[in-house]
């Protein structure tokens, strides 16, 4: 019996033996499998916008306008406007009365005041000047024009004659440079009221029309200037009118007295 289990075992551990060796030998090839692709993420962008191009500086402000000069349109409009101020200046003769037309842009002041040119220029939004140099040309060219004939431009003598020193004192305090002023004549163009009527023919008030002939000190530019101040009374209804009042009407380039 201990013979038969002892063969037992034998028998058992040869086939176990051979089952090793047979499945050293086997390959086992495991099938491949494709592999599952991962979405990547969306990719954020960081903006890296660098001090100096997010800075705004006020000629990267300007930019559109800082070239003014140079638009066409623009420039072409004011130059016409300039033009037309030559000629009326080089035509200009006292007998004719008046130096210049009315006109939205003062560039007979501009002309010779280069403070007040520069002014305008800067609140056109004009920043380049070196762009402006047909601007220029023609501001100069009118300016010496003005100096040859502003000086004929003075008060008319048979004009602003009447006095009254209670309105004369208005006339100047309605003006904001009254006290660096150096008067050459003030007046009143009539002696008696004016009556201004609606359309229905009712009084709306009465006037006189004043007019100061004088020199601002701190100009920049050697000319004088009329200043047209009109004293005014409101009707009040039943006949009566108000009290007086200046109202400041507009001032215009002038010649100044001889000497």
């Amino acid at each position: 019996m201990k013979n038969n289990s002892i063969f037992i075992i034998i028998l058992i551990t040869i086939f176990a033996l051979s089952l090793q060796a047979v499945s050293a030998q086997l390959t086992i090839t495991i099938p491949k499998f494709p592999k599952l692709k991962k979405d990547k993420p969306p990719e954020t962008k960081t903006e890296t916008t660098s001090a100096t191009e997010n800075r705004q500086t006020p000629e990267n402000k300007s930019a559109p306008t800082q070239d003014k000069c140079s638009e066409s349109m623009w420039l072409q409009r004011h130059l016409e406007e300039i033009a037309k101020r030559q000629k009326e200046v080089d035509s200009f003769t006292p007998e004719r009365g008046w130096f210049t037309g009315s006109f939205t842009y003062n560039h007979l002041l501009n002309a010779v005041s280069l403070s007040a040119r520069e002014k305008w220029l800067k609140d056109s939004n004009v920043l380049n000047l070196k762009d402006c140099a047909n601007l220029v040309a023609a501001f100069d060219k009118l300016a010496a024009s003005a100096a040859k004939k502003l000086p004929l431009y003075t008060a008319n003598p048979q004009k602003y004659n009447f006095h009254n020193a209670a309105e004369e004192r208005m006339m100047k305090a309605a003006l904001e440079n009254a006290a660096t002023l150096k008067i050459h004549k003030i007046g009143l163009n009539q002696a008696s009221w004016q009556i201004s009527k609606d359309n229905y023919g009712l009084p709306t008030s009465r006037y006189k029309h004043g007019m100061i002939w004088a020199r601002n000190s701190p100009d920049d530019h050697p000319y004088c200037k009329f200043y047209y101040i009109n004293i005014i009374q409101d009707y009040a209804g039943g006949g009566a009118y108000g009290a007086s009042y200046a109202l400041f009407i507009e001032d215009a380039l002038a010649g100044c007295p001889a000497g």
